[in-house]
């Protein structure tokens, strides 16, 4: 395995912030492939300095991923980074942060080892993803749920205790996205009228949607809630609204009136 030869005691882990970020003094312009390798020199010097700093890598993480999206420049340029480290797109209805964290953590391959090709794009040097990036996707999707500033995650991270497990930190975080993707079911005896579900049933679909989607996506008998954004003129699932059975129901419920006067076509 080939890592960046990085002399630790010359991080500074309080700038490296600013650093991954391409913000250096007299720059207003954010570099996405310096970014990019910054973040991976720090994650570099942790695993060298065998400290753990993964909060600390996590809101670099965050912050430059939310530079990414807000602008389409930047998005193109880390599209050109993400075939570069041979990382696929997250697929409908997934994570929308595993690209980004797959190509921010991890190493490349020796310069002995086979080139690849991905994406048509030949004599790529093989990239090998963190495997605990994964979690990281996840973490910095409970972050943005939350409404935690870039600024203010890594602090947060620190002192984040997830109150139903009592788990700490990035597995408390993880703990809680999971609890929030798949709250839990209605209890036993909160019935559905049988009339109601059965108008809700012939309700005109707008569009239909990948499968694949459902997976990401917690049911209560046959429905859902997803939130949806707007964005370079595509409409996207980007996570389950996080409400529990009876709240899936109660809003599908309040709908009826509108689809009595919009019911499906007849077939």
């Amino acid at each position: 395995m080939t890592t960046a030869v990085v002399d630790t005691k010359t991080v500074d882990l309080k700038s490296s912030l600013m650093e991954a970020l391409g913000q250096q003094k007299g720059s207003t312009q954010f570099n996405v492939g310096a970014s990019i390798v910054a973040i991976n020199t720090v994650a570099a010097a942790h695993s060298l300095a065998n400290i753990d700093m993964a909060g600390h890598r996590v809101s670099l993480m965050y912050r430059a991923i939310l530079e990414i999206q807000r602008d389409k420049k930047n998005l193109a340029a880390f599209d050109k980074e993400r075939v570069r480290h041979q990382v696929t797109p997250a697929r409908a209805g997934a994570n929308e942060y595993y690209p980004f964290v797959r190509v921010m953590d991890g190493h490349w391959a020796d310069l002995a080892e086979k080139t690849v090709t991905f994406e048509n794009i030949p004599n790529l040097r093989k990239w090998y993803p963190n495997p605990s990036s994964l979690k990281y996707a996840v973490v910095i999707a409970e972050l943005i749920a939350l409404g935690i500033s870039p600024e203010d995650s890594e602090k947060f991270i620190q002192d984040y205790k997830f109150s139903k497990t009592g788990q700490t930190r990035l597995r408390g975080l993880e703990a809680a996205n999971k609890d929030r993707r798949n709250p839990p079911k209605r209890k036993r005896g909160d019935k559905w009228p049988a009339a109601d579900k059965e108008a809700a049933y012939k309700a005109h679909g707008l569009c239909e949607l990948d499968p694949e989607v459902a997976k990401s996506l917690t049911f209560e008998s046959d429905f859902a809630l997803a939130i949806v954004r707007f964005v370079n003129g595509r409409m996207e699932i980007i996570c389950d609204a996080g409400l529990d059975g009876n709240a899936v129901i109660k809003a599908v419920k309040a709908q009826q009136n509108v689809w009595a006067s919009n019911p499906a076509p007849t077939p």
